[in-house]
């Protein structure tokens, strides 16, 4: 089955990124529920479910491709109990080493947001968590931002998070092939997450704290 990227977004502002079908792996109709401004999908680990696109060198994802970028998202997750989980990766599917995550506390059971970045050759975002624990199996608006300089920051529920990310390598391009939402796509698909996720855009530039709210 195939899912429009379209589905899951929340708005069409200029330099959003659309039109990419996604395969629903594992996921059917009934996997479509109530979110928070529309529709979301509801993701189960046990069952394996992930959606998923794997690129054409034209495409304009992964949307880590462009210098500026945004990923936006509503999620209903539970932390505790998930660990080492992802809600939004963009991979390879041949090579296990490049990662762009955003997913659970990578060792621990709460409800914190892991953002871990690595590739050989680039200095590592590795498994850094925000203080805030949107994972607390509430609603809550996750959106992660990239400027053209680098710099990188993560906003929970329309505030600016004081997360030390630390900026992109100047002149880097990661080895991505691949996005996926509810899970990891590397030689095969892996930690997926349980809960609801909706809304899920990307933008070819960084959204203003202004747009975000």
């Amino acid at each position: 089955a195939h899912w429009p990227l379209d589905v899951l977004q929340a708005n069409k502002t200029p330099d959003v990124v659309s039109g990419y079908d996604m395969d629903a792996r594992n996921l059917t109709a009934t996997n479509v529920v109530v979110g928070t401004r529309s529709n979301a999908f509801s993701f189960f680990n046990t069952r394996q479910t992930l959606l998923s696109r794997v690129h054409a060198a034209a495409d304009q994802l992964p949307i880590n491709k462009h210098p500026a970028f945004t990923v936006s998202m509503w999620t209903k997750v539970n932390g505790p109990g998930q660990t080492d989980l992802r809600v939004f990766s963009e991979a390879n599917t041949t090579v296990s080493d490049p990662l762009f995550n955003i997913g659970t506390h990578n060792t621990s059971a709460n409800g914190a947001v892991d953002l871990l970045i690595r590739q050989s050759g680039s200095t590592q975002v590795g498994h850094i968590l925000t203080t805030a624990e949107p994972f607390d199996d509430t609603w809550h608006h996750i959106v992660f931002v990239q400027q053209e300089d680098g710099t990188r920051t993560f906003y929970i529920d329309g505030v600016a998070h004081d997360l030390d990310i630390g900026p992109k390598p100047a002149d880097f391009n990661y080895n991505f092939n691949d996005t996926t939402i509810g899970g990891i796509l590397r030689a095969s698909p892996s930690h997926w997450v349980t809960g609801l996720i909706g809304d899920v855009a990307v933008w070819k530039r960084a959204l203003t704290e202004a747009e975000i709210n």
